[in-house]
């Protein structure tokens, strides 16, 4: 029995280094990593100084991942709290990519009333941070598509999910595509409105935290992020 299980080991390790064999590429994951505690609310506003700290802005990391069917983004914070009452600002998390020849960025944003996430098309000219649109004027056109937003509080994390079928109009989104410039940014709405329907709504953005990949991520590479989720 000892002799015929060490065969088998054997049979085993041979198999496992056969010449030629391709292993599984490894899987992606925290393609966008950042400090925590540097988020900084701009100067001047009717909310806060500059330099408040709001840790569910702070971005900590940030992944984006597909498959065949989604294109899904997580924006990783310091703490996630939403907003509740009437007084609360607006929150926004979105993830800037390029995709081929195009540019996107897919938004979660919350606010009393409700959660929302959308995809755009960009034209931003790749300076400073999008949000920003320091120099050529950034432009956005919305693409109709059926998002998915989940707020995971335990994971402090913000996860878009997007159909693949909604970048079809561009070419599409097949595996094998090169997804870089890479960017996630956070922003808080300001308080425009007494109105409890109005409340954080669609105001004035300010911006909180930005954090770019160093790496770029190939459409349909195994991620920690599962495309869908």
């Amino acid at each position: 029995m000892r002799l015929a299980a060490a065969f088998a080991v054997l049979a085993a390790t041979t198999a496992g280094a056969a010449p030629g064999a391709v292993a599984a590429p490894a899987r992606v994951c925290r393609l966008v990593t950042d400090a925590r505690n540097d988020t900084a609310v701009a100067p001047g506003t009717v909310t806060s100084p500059a330099g408040t700290q709001e840790p569910s802005l702070d971005i900590v990391s940030a992944d984006l991942a597909s498959d065949t069917r989604w294109l899904t983004t997580a924006v990783r914070v310091a703490d996630l709290q939403l907003p509740t009452g009437i007084s609360s600002h607006g929150l926004g998390h979105s993830l800037y990519f390029r995709a081929g020849e195009h540019r996107y960025v897919v938004y979660a944003y919350a606010v009393p009333s409700g959660r929302y996430a959308g995809l755009y098309r960009v034209t931003w000219d790749g300076v400073g941070t999008p949000l920003e649109q320091n120099g050529t004027a950034r432009t956005e056109e919305e693409i109709t598509a059926r998002t998915r937003v989940t707020y995971d509080v335990a994971r402090s994390e913000v996860r878009v999910s997007v159909p693949v079928t909604a970048f079809a109009a561009d070419g599409g989104l097949r595996p094998g595509t090169r997804i870089d410039e890479i960017q996630a940014v956070t922003w808080r709405d300001r308080q425009v409105s007494a109105d409890p329907v109005l409340a954080g709504r669609w105001g004035e953005r300010d911006g909180a935290d930005a954090a770019a990949a160093t790496n770029a991520y190939t459409a349909g590479r195994p991620s920690c992020l599962k495309p869908g989720s």
